[in-house]
């Protein structure tokens, strides 16, 4: 990327010589714009150039008749797709479902790939998951189109299969790995939709792992709670609360009950966790809560620390909360 102010500096991506071109010397007038950013390609820059009036003559044109050329080439294609999206988009409204896919293999391209799935996401029906599926099965196995899938056109169909049979997106999970895609929102709110839909405990795990290995994204309440609610380990669930509370996600009613009753399942061995769920849910607002507050009773008792749940009860029974 070349960011366009006074100087052009251009390098070529084999360690050529720097060149500095002067601005003024290069004529892209219909083609940038002073302080844009532009890409030049490897196939315009010389190895080397003698900055004399001549040479800063030719490179000027060859820069500028490169640059016409590729703004031509994002023009027509962006004209081209504009026209795929409405012919896909009309065979789909008449139901012909296998046209629509057909029209696309006669006009492959990532970009038409992206769009065709957007344009089926919202259908919710057991069909339009299937030409989904297709569509995606084309993408990733036809040796002749030379496209792999991205998080848009995988995220897409997870929402298509979430909508319709949502142990279907459980399947796709493992092509984040697979075609070495980057964890984001869209695509992790759909696997955790699906978790909570399936109630899959496997999955609910390695979505722990992910999120124990850092992600540049905030998940909300309802991915974490679809997570920690499906998880068999109470250690990776008091995990999970603890990383709600220090990124600012507030920890719901759901995962309160199944942490303690997670506790209380385990008796005298959980106290430590017990303690520190209830010293997260004391300070929640749903502290008042008399099923909560019941629970946490209970908890105590099991956990083998009957004051507590004593002190829980006088409390109830002082703020006239039904035990």
């Amino acid at each position: 990327m070349i960011r366009v102010i006074g100087f052009t500096r251009l390098a070529s991506l084999h360690a050529h010589p720097l060149v500095l071109v002067p601005l003024e010397n290069v004529v892209l007038r219909n083609c940038i714009k002073f302080g844009s950013s532009v890409s030049i390609p490897h196939s315009s820059i010389a190895p080397a150039f003698n900055l004399s009036t001549k040479n800063e003559i030719g490179i000027s044109r060859m820069f500028s008749r490169s640059f016409c050329q590729q703004s031509q080439h994002r023009t027509q294609d962006t004209v081209e797709n504009t026209r795929f999206v409405s012919e896909v988009e009309e065979l789909i409204s008449q139901g012909q479902l296998s046209q629509a896919l057909e029209h696309f293999k006669d006009n492959y391209s990532l970009r038409n790939a992206c769009d065709f799935m957007a344009l089926i996401k919202h259908s919710g029906e057991e069909k339009f998951m299937k030409l989904g599926l297709r569509l995606y099965d084309l993408i990733v196995t036809s040796e002749s189109l030379y496209i792999s899938p991205n998080v848009h056109i995988l995220g897409n169909l997870m929402f298509l299969c979430n909508k319709v049979n949502p142990e279907q997106t459980l399947k796709l999970f493992s092509d984040i790995k697979r075609y070495n895609l980057k964890m984001d929102r869209h695509i992790f709110s759909q696997i955790t939709y699906a978790v909570r839909k399936t109630e899959n405990k496997h999955l609910a795990k390695q979505l722990v792992d992910i999120l124990k290995k850092g992600v540049d994204f905030k998940p909300s309440t309802t991915n974490c709670s679809a997570i920690l609610v499906n998880l068999k380990s109470l250690e990776d669930g008091v995990w999970l609360m603890d990383f709600m509370f220090d990124n600012g996600i507030e920890i719901d009613r759901n995962s309160f009950i199944y942490l303690l009753k997670a506790c209380s399942e385990k008796g005298p061995a959980a106290l430590t966790h017990a303690e520190k769920v209830y010293s997260r849910f004391s300070n929640s607002p749903f502290n008042s809560n008399s099923q909560t507050l019941n629970l946490a009773l209970q908890m105590f008792a099991k956990c083998g620390e009957p004051n507590k749940s004593i002190e829980i009860y006088d409390y109830m029974i002082a703020n006239n909360i039904t035990t």
